[in-house]
């Protein structure tokens, strides 16, 4: 079974929560999802942590679509 974890812990910063990541992949995690609930937006946090780990899946799970206009989320 793959294990996940899903960093939105209110309270830290994004580079608290990179290393989150980067500390759970180190334990056999083998994916990051990322939501926009109590923290910070989620792609720039979902590109901060694909950078900082290796074998890492990462990918964002809920965002707030009421503030972002249409275009913006097909960027996403």
């Amino acid at each position: 079974m793959r294990q996940a974890v899903s960093p939105t812990t209110p309270g830290l910063s994004a580079p608290g929560l990179v290393s989150l990541c980067a500390r759970a992949e180190e334990l056999g995690y083998e994916a990051a999802w990322l939501a926009e609930v109590a923290g910070p937006e989620a792609f720039s946090l979902a590109a901060a942590v694909a950078q900082r780990t290796t074998t890492m899946d990462v990918g964002v799970a809920v965002v707030a679509s009421t503030t972002r206009t249409p275009a913006l989320m097909a960027m996403g």
